[in-house]
């Protein structure tokens, strides 16, 4: 009986550890810098040779978030330089950001959208990927603003960036959630006119 009460107990303490405010997260690559949403993101970018640009690291469908762990690939040869700024106010990294690389923001952000890294690059002319990978010890780990104890959540990708090419899509099954709006039935009738 006793290591039934303890198997139990672990379980409902491992299940609540994993069930924090972000349960619907996605990120992705945009190079416009402006996106508010995830029908703004401009997933490709065609610069000219030796043309400097940005990618922004976003992610989408956060309810209370301050912090992300992830690893940056960026196709060798399409940049003669990558420089990356942490975009989190007041935000602490662990590790490098192609390697694997950890933010926590000092801040509780509730923005459905929000840019959390930035990548400045030089393009060579070869047509390339930036890409989001698992961090190798914390993968697609995304930490929500309970106190005193955040809890764990777990994005999926949903697109990656294309330079000079078409960006790769993410995970398969993995779409933002769009809200729904309210509407009569005129006005879907009106639709079908």
């Amino acid at each position: 009986m006793r290591i039934t009460l303890v198997i139990v107990v672990v379980v409902a303490c491992s299940i609540s550890a994993f069930a924090g405010d972000n349960p619907d997260c996605q990120v992705c690559i945009d190079f416009s810098g402006t996106a508010t949403s995830w029908s703004n993101v401009q997933s490709r970018i065609d610069p000219e040779p030796y043309e400097l640009f940005d990618a922004y690291i976003c992610i989408y469908g956060i309810n209370a978030f301050s912090g992300i762990s992830f690893t940056g690939y960026v196709t060798p040869e399409m940049s003669s330089n990558t420089w990356f700024t942490n975009l989190l106010p007041g935000s602490i990294s662990i590790g490098s950001w192609d390697v694997g690389i950890s933010m926590a923001s000092a801040e509780c952000h509730t923005e459905r959208f929000l840019y959390v890294a930035r990548l400045d690059l030089i393009y060579t002319g070869t047509p390339g990927d930036i890409m989001i990978l698992d961090h190798p010890d914390y993968p697609r780990w995304v930490v929500d603003c309970h106190e005193p104890y955040p809890e764990l959540d777990f994005y999926c990708v949903w697109m990656h960036g294309g330079v000079g090419k078409d960006a790769l899509e993410g995970d398969e099954e993995c779409f933002p959630v769009v809200p729904v709006e309210a509407a009569t039935w005129g006005s879907i009738k009106a639709l079908y006119r």
